[in-house]
């Protein structure tokens, strides 16, 4: 009960708040189209650099955002999460991934905006199934690669930023893995611009819920 009252805390904030109320935003504009043009317009720019070693390291690198692989990071981040700041911590973090799966889902089904055609579509083994667990959906809004991607290395950093590292490497090698994951499922054809931004708010947003839970524990010790 106290993890559901530190989730719901969170949740409540008012900068939670503004971020969930800003995603709702940024999926209404997609839902209504006015992102249509800015969409074929960055996804042929990026795609202008297409070759075929790119279409292999980014097809390569789709798959650290897997299910399968983010699947196996989270059950390191739950063990890591419990030993360093408690159960209620590892279970804010599952609670929070859990949020933001269901509101992916929901985005999917509610909001309308069909992925790339096929002739956008850059994977060099014809598919992005291939390997990988895939639910279809009708729509792409928001990118699910993005949202696991990103959350994992933000908690990823909540842990490192407390070692011996320097914090400027570890924000530095965060900001350019998540950079190339917006990219590439922009370069792959898997994804519009937009469904990338959705997953990086959504990241965010999941990442500020277990962050400030765990804050919130610890003022209570």
């Amino acid at each position: 009960m106290l993890t559901i009252r530190l989730f719901i805390r969170a949740f409540l904030l008012p900068k939670n708040l503004i971020l969930f109320a800003a995603f709702c935003c940024l999926g209404a504009s997609v839902h209504l189209g006015y992102w249509h043009n800015f969409n074929l317009w960055t996804t042929r720019a990026v795609q202008s650099f297409a070759g075929q070693p790119l279409d292999y390291f980014f097809a390569l690198y789709s798959y650290l955002g897997s299910p399968e692989v983010t699947g196996l990071a989270c059950v390191v981040v739950v063990f890591l999460l419990w030993r360093r700041y408690g159960l209620n911590a590892a279970l804010l973090f599952v609670y929070s991934m859990m949020a933001v799966t269901a509101i992916e889902l929901i985005g999917k089904y509610v909001i309308f905006n069909p992925g790339p055609s096929r002739e956008f579509q850059r994977w060099p083994w014809g598919s992005s199934k291939m390997l990988m667990i895939h639910v279809d959906t009708p729509n792409a809004f928001p990118s699910g690669h993005v949202i696991r991607t990103v959350f994992l290395l933000m908690i990823g950093s909540l842990l490192i930023k407390e070692t011996a590292l320097p914090r400027r490497w570890v924000m530095a090698v965060s900001c350019v893995l998540t950079a190339l994951m917006v990219v590439n499922r922009v370069y792959l054809g898997d994804h519009w611009i937009s469904d990338a931004a959705g997953g990086l708010l959504l990241a965010y947003l999941g990442y500020s819920w277990t962050a400030k839970g765990i804050l919130a524990q610890r003022q209570r010790l």
